[in-house]
């Protein structure tokens, strides 16, 4: 979606375009002109829509993805095992035997996927996925916004789990320093 400033930006060239040009000044001289802009706006339009920054998914949602991909792979690739077999598909490379083998071995491979990916957990969505926005700030409220309470304690447990292997200090940008690991306490 175009801006108020943007259009703005159209309406003021389409001004000085009719007031710089003598020829301009008439209605049907402008009309050409007019429907060149319209296209440009429709056309950026589409595109902020088509080229807009991708935004995080859920947990959920990311993992239900992962699954369903998995899936149709193990699908796609039995459908066309099933099609050279009964013959409604030639062999590409080889003989038949040779594809099927090596579609066997896809398959398995495939089935392998899915297991995987219905074994996804929080540590994967946060490694595989949400790393993807790491330096968007707005993504990752996103993503927080989006996750329900559940979703967000396993996402906190994974991320103090991950900050605590990491090192021996907890770095800390907004003072300039660091602090020194947590300890245990005895009593």
């Amino acid at each position: 979606m175009l801006s108020l400033k943007q259009l703005a930006a159209f309406g003021q060239m389409a001004q000085t375009l009719k007031l710089s040009n003598p020829s301009m000044r008439n209605k049907t001289a402008i009309l050409p002109i007019l429907r060149k802009l319209t296209l440009a706006v429709i056309a950026l339009s589409f595109a902020n829509i088509c080229f807009a920054a991708p935004s995080p998914l859920s947990y959920q949602r990311w993992k239900s993805q992962q699954v369903i991909e998995a899936k149709n792979q193990v699908a796609r690739i039995s459908n066309e095992i099933q099609m050279l077999k009964i013959g409604t598909k030639k062999p590409t490379k080889g003989d038949l035997p040779s594809e099927l083998a090596m579609l066997e071995g896809r398959l398995n491979s495939a089935k392998e996927n899915e297991k995987f990916a219905d074994g996804l957990a929080m540590e994967h969505y946060v490694a595989v996925h949400l790393s993807q926005f790491k330096g968007d700030p707005v993504a990752l409220k996103e993503a927080a916004q989006s996750m329900k309470p559940d979703e967000l304690g396993q996402l906190l447990k994974v991320l103090l789990q991950t900050g605590n292997s990491e090192g021996s200090s907890i770095t800390t940008p907004a003072i300039g320093g660091s602090l020194p690991a947590p300890t245990a306490v005895s009593r």
